[in-house]
């Protein structure tokens, strides 16, 4: 190749073609949500007219049983194809949260290690942002009494529920739940295991989708190798949804966290 030949950077081409498909994915699934509409339109029509075949001859009957299970069959497809194409969104998303994300993530100020993580995903998520401005009370802190009676912040929650029409026919905002808690200084595999457990279990109570489920550990300390892998290689297996990495933040006495794995956008 002659050396005068402009070349173009191939990481910024592949954002660049992501955001084309990226820009057409809004009105598909408006598009997909109208078509639901109608659908359910329809199958109500059907159904009314099963009822009104049940006196009238089984020619009609059995075009009406017929309709309403094409009816259904094409909700069923229009609900996977509209959880594909909000993955595609979900995950154009995240690419571009991480093309500028600072790789040194730095500790927002707060009285404990729980309250900066909250304010930290606040600050680097806008859905985040948005729901807590909106519900403070969505963000919900935990306490442990000490041996010495004085309180410590062990956990939180924050959740948006899914709502009405993904929780009948799955479309539309799954919600989202994010779960942290603070562990041990060196989990094990079996504490991250037990950890996931726990907040799907948890996620699951909430309503919402399970989003990310944190261990934090406000020391920052080498994580054995067994665990590093579980965290970076075992997501856990959310229905309806992304696979969820349990992640290992760490605190490190230079005021930046270590994450593991390293996951930005998310909710």
């Amino acid at each position: 190749m002659d050396a005068s030949t402009p070349t173009e950077d191939p990481i910024a081409g592949l954002f660049e073609l992501a955001d084309r498909v990226t820009e057409v994915a809004p009105r598909i699934r408006r598009m997909f949500l109208y078509t639901a509409v109608v659908i359910m339109g329809f199958l109500a029509i059907v159904v009314f007219l099963l009822f009104v075949a049940l006196r009238a001859d089984l020619l009609f009957l059995g075009l009406a049983l017929g309709a309403v299970v094409l009816g259904a069959t094409s909700l069923v497809l229009l609900s996977e194809t509209d959880r594909f194409y909000r993955t595609l969104s979900e995950r154009h998303r995240r690419l571009k949260l991480l093309q500028f994300a600072d790789p040194a993530p730095k500790i927002p100020p707060g009285r404990t290690s729980v309250r900066r993580l909250a304010r930290y995903l606040a600050v680097t998520n806008p859905r985040v942002a948005s729901l807590l401005a909106e519900h403070p009370e969505a963000l919900k802190i935990r306490s442990r009494a000490g041996p010495d009676g004085a309180s410590t912040e062990v956990a939180f929650s924050i959740a948006s529920p899914a709502g009405r029409p993904y929780r009948w026919l799955r479309l539309g905002d799954p919600g989202f739940v994010v779960i942290a808690r603070v562990g041990p200084e060196q989990p094990s595999v079996s504490d991250l295991e037990r950890f996931g457990r726990e907040a799907t279990a948890v996620a699951g109570k909430i309503g919402g989708r399970l989003a990310r489920a944190i261990l934090l550990r406000p020391a920052a300390r080498s994580l054995e190798r067994d665990a590093y892998d579980y965290s970076v290689r075992q997501p856990l297996s959310i229905p309806g949804g992304p696979p969820v990495a349990v992640e290992v933040v760490s605190e490190r006495p230079d005021g930046t966290y270590d994450l593991v794995p390293h996951v930005i956008g998310i909710p």
